[in-house]
């Protein structure tokens, strides 16, 4: 079982999490593969069991060998869900069977940049290096494959941003892949086999199952033809969640499934060719159900056609030119029941999965089959300031005490005008005492002094200006240092940034297959 109280990621550069431990994890695949070849949930015109037999032989070519499945988008990945390949991987080896990552295609990319470091004058600094472009909303399966020329012209700007960093880093690597991958169908396509690259550099090699090609079509059909129920169980787990974890506001973690009038949504996207995604709705009554895109009219099936398992995948694909695809939580409902014998989640999978585990408790009624959390810091050799908070909070009272205290200092230089000017100053404060002690109403009076107070305080910092402006650049000099440390420690750049020699470090800190043997 997960313990969720040591779900966080490492701390130390080089540190890894695996959860549970290794032989329980194995463990694990096993108790996962008995519980669910005995479900005979109905589903559709079958049970979960069946449609889990087919959908493993769809995807992994058997139902008998073990299928250890994680997921994520084909973007530029950290280590720290890079070390999830591995354990996955050397999981795999030790109970014979087949480790698949599912490339989430459908999802929309925050930036198809990379985000390489660089070191000016012993400063971090973070380069966005373009490497295709997108039409806003667009999804990853529907973005072209990046052009020859681009490639160049990206490998080019990595180089000088990296330094020597380029040459013992797996860029080399990636961009030779890139390039062998131009006849690629999509830009995901073209990134995941240069990312596989990589790890087949170092000796890591799993599966890589597109979502687009998911055989998930009786899920969909189930939710459609249930969804007032499904969106029942949905909604609940996230309101348990949110009771649970004090979460507050109804679109944290996620929204839920809208229900309203004769409309229910079901947990699922559509789009269409360069098409933004759409939520997807269902009007429906005793024969029939209305599929629909946001307003737009996807398609009119009968229940019966979506009921029948053996014609559901059919019929979905006459949807065309729409296509529809599974929601963040109905991927891993997808993936853990009918797919995975063990899923491995990252941090924050693992953390928002606990919602997935309550609807497949309420809607399936099932227990849920056990996860794991893999993850790891990796951080990369870049100069650090030696700056600290305390360094900055320090320069901070010097500018303060420069600018409202300058007589503290001047004082000591013995200079007539500023002994005139304290003296002045004290004469005021004490003025503004009494009348604060004997004549408190006297508010006249008493914004006289505090006018005076502040007069001979400015005069003060004016001569005090060098000192103001040294303290100044000081609190610039520490913030820039501290916010070049904050990029020098970040631990979610791209893996292949790495040098070789400390990618196998990670490698070697991850668990050994022998240690997933029992």
């Amino acid at each position: 079982m997960l313990d969720f109280s040591q779900v966080a990621a490492p701390a130390g550069d080089g540190e890894v999490l695996v959860l549970p431990e290794p032989r329980a994890c194995t463990a694990a695949v096993e108790a996962n593969s008995k519980l669910l070849r005995a479900a005979n949930h109905s589903l559709l015109d079958s049970s979960i069991a069946e449609v889990r037999r087919l959908t493993r032989i769809a995807v992994a070519g058997s139902d008998e060998a073990p299928s250890i499945v994680l997921g994520h988008q084909p973007e530029f990945i950290h280590a720290g869900v890079w070390a999830k390949h591995v354990v996955a991987k050397r999981l795999a080896n030790a109970v014979g069977g087949r480790a698949i990552n599912l490339v989430v295609d459908h999802d929309v990319p925050r930036s198809l940049a990379l985000q390489v470091p660089a070191v000016r004058d012993s400063e971090v600094e973070v380069r966005s290096i373009a490497l295709a472009a997108a039409s806003s909303g667009q999804a990853y399966e529907l973005i072209d494959p990046v052009a020859p020329s681009s490639i160049g012209q990206f490998e080019s700007v990595a180089l000088k941003a990296m330094g020597p960093r380029f040459g013992r880093s797996l860029i080399p690597t990636f961009c030779t892949a890139l390039r062998e991958r131009t006849n690629a169908t999509c830009w995901a396509e073209q990134i995941v086999g240069s990312r596989e690259a990589c790890e087949r550099s170092l000796g890591v090699a799993i599966e890589d199952a597109f979502c687009h090609a998911l055989p998930w079509q009786p899920l969909l059909a189930e939710m459609l033809i249930n969804a007032d129920r499904f969106a029942a169980a949905y909604n609940e787990a996230l309101r348990w969640y949110r009771r649970e974890f004090r979460v507050r506001g109804e679109q944290r973690p996620i929204a839920d499934l809208a229900v309203t009038g004769d409309a229910v949504e079901v947990a699922a996207w559509a789009y269409r060719n360069a098409d933004q995604r759409h939520r997807v709705y269902i009007k429906s009554d005793s024969d029939s159900i209305t599929i629909l895109a946001g307003k737009n009219v996807i398609a009119r099936v009968g229940r019966k056609e979506l009921q029948s398992l053996s014609s559901v995948a059919e019929t979905v694909s006459s949807w065309t030119p729409w296509r529809i695809r599974p929601r963040a939580l109905t991927l891993t409902i997808f993936a853990r029941l009918f797919l995975a014998d063990l899923f491995i989640h990252g941090i924050g999978g693992a953390k928002y999965d606990r919602i997935t585990d309550r609807i497949i408790e309420n809607y399936f009624e099932l227990l849920p089959p056990e996860m794991a959390c893999v993850s790891a810091t990796l951080r990369l050799d870049l100069p650090e300031s030696g700056s600290t908070q305390s360094d900055l909070a320090a320069a901070r009272r010097k500018v303060r005490d420069a600018r409202w205290n300058s007589g503290r200092s001047l004082v000591r230089n013995h200079d007539p005008q500023v002994l005139r000017l304290d003296a002045q100053r004290s004469e005021a404060l004490c003025d503004s005492v009494m009348l604060a002690s004997m004549d408190r109403k006297n508010h006249m009076a008493r914004r006289e002094a505090f006018r005076r107070i502040r007069e001979v305080v400015e005069r003060l910092a004016d001569l005090n200006k060098e000192q103001r402006e040294a303290a100044s650049s000081e609190i610039q000099r520490i913030e820039r240092g501290l916010a070049c440390d904050q990029l020098a420690r970040n631990r979610e750049f791209f893996f292949a940034l790495h040098d070789r020699e400390k990618l196998q470090r990670l490698l070697d800190a991850l668990p050994a297959e022998a240690e997933f043997r029992v």
